[in-house]
């Protein structure tokens, strides 16, 4: 029997399967950002935009963890490197 309190290994406590996935998403620094939009521009599933801010300053935002595919391109092209790639942890039945 399992030990840890929640039924088979990989199976949550109602015996359904989980799937644990780690994957990079980007991480925006807001001091480091200008908002020159970039990366909005080379994102291929659309999933940043830019944001106003304090004195009309833009500043770029993940609007869709899950529809990110973590391809890196915003980083690879962020000229101020305001972009880094991060790994989160996600749970899918």
């Amino acid at each position: 029997a399992d030990q840890r309190g929640g039924g088979q290994p990989g199976r949550g406590k109602c015996g359904l399967k989980l799937h644990v996935a780690r994957k990079l998403l980007p991480a925006i620094d807001p001091q480091r950002c200008t908002g020159c939009g970039r990366c909005v521009a080379v994102c291929p599933p659309h999933v940043l935009h830019l944001e106003p801010g304090p004195n009309w300053r833009k500043t770029s935002l993940l609007n869709d963890e899950a529809a990110c595919t973590g391809c890196t391109k915003c980083a690879e092209h962020c000229p101020f490197d305001a972009i880094t790639m991060v790994a989160r942890q996600s749970v899918t039945l």
